[in-house]
């Protein structure tokens, strides 16, 4: 019988504390590997591309969306992203768990079609210092900043379409990750009897 993994995302508003969060999961986890998105936003200086996400211009994104290599699009703060689909199934059969930061809407729509995948959605507390964190942030994109900052209460009220709603109190993050981590090894015991 081959293997296949568990894939999970962890979603949640912009200032949530994403990165953190997946960047502990994958240390905690050795046989874990993150699933890069590609997008069409431009990298920022300390990015690198494959290793932050896969940089291409919005016709090479297009062009990869009509050949149905993503699984799930979603326009985002001005830009496109996507998760591709082969290379999901790939690290899905090489690795015992795949994650993957995805937006709350591009998350539900992966949900239709893999029901199977667990969804995280980090709740950051308090929302008042997170709103002022968003508006602090200057990605050097105004516009894409302005979004985020609008965007924030819409995403947080699809948090209860998710399989976990996870508190990230600001100054505590181990807390959380702590959670996440113990829903994954129950899922993972579960899955193995």
């Amino acid at each position: 019988m081959s293997k296949r993994g568990v894939y999970t995302i962890v979603s949640g508003p912009s200032g949530a504390g994403k990165d953190h969060v997946v960047e502990e999961l994958l240390r905690r986890f050795p046989d874990a590997a993150k699933l890069i998105t590609t997008t069409t936003r431009p990298p920022r200086a300390t990015e690198v591309d494959g290793v932050h996400y896969h940089f291409v211009d919005e016709q090479r994104f297009k062009e990869m969306e009509r050949a149905g290599e993503f699984l799930e699009t979603d326009r985002h703060y001005l830009y496109w992203y996507g998760s591709s689909r082969a290379t999901l199934a790939e690290m899905l059969s090489r690795h015992a768990l795949v994650i993957s930061i995805i937006n709350p809407d591009g998350v539900l729509k992966i949900k239709r079609t893999m029901p199977e995948c667990i969804a995280f959605f980090i709740v950051p507390t308090p929302v008042e210092a997170v709103r002022r964190r968003i508006a602090e942030r200057q990605t050097g994109d105004p516009a894409a900043d302005a979004e985020r900052l609008a965007a924030f209460d819409g995403e947080m009220a699809l948090s209860d379409r998710f399989d976990y709603r996870i508190e990230n109190r600001e100054g505590s993050p181990l807390e959380a990750i702590d959670v996440i981590e113990r829903a994954l090894r129950e899922r993972h015991l579960l899955a193995s009897r």
